[in-house]
């Protein structure tokens, strides 16, 4: 049992699930993500304080990650979605 344990304990990436996590975020998340990041972008323009910025960077980041996530999903549904393709010979 405690080898079990062990044995699976290395295999947990913390830093690999968070990332496939927002990569996985649902379409309404991630246009969520896209109007928090253009409005913060917008107010740090404005105020240029250093902490608005850190969270515009943080959050510009994470919407990123989260539209090159709801991207690949769009094209892997797109490409493989339809019938199969006839053979050209």
């Amino acid at each position: 049992m405690a080898e079990r344990l062990e044995r699976d304990s290395q295999n947990v990436h913390p830093f690999r699930d968070v990332v496939q996590s927002i990569a996985q975020a649902p379409t309404w998340a991630v246009l969520w993500l896209v109007g928090v990041s253009m409005g913060l972008g917008l107010v740090g323009a404005q105020v240029e304080t250093l902490w608005v910025l850190v969270l515009f960077s943080i959050v510009w980041g994470v919407t990123v990650l989260a539209v090159l996530g709801w991207l690949a999903r769009w094209i892997a549904h797109h490409e493989g979605g339809g019938g199969q393709r006839p053979v050209v010979r």
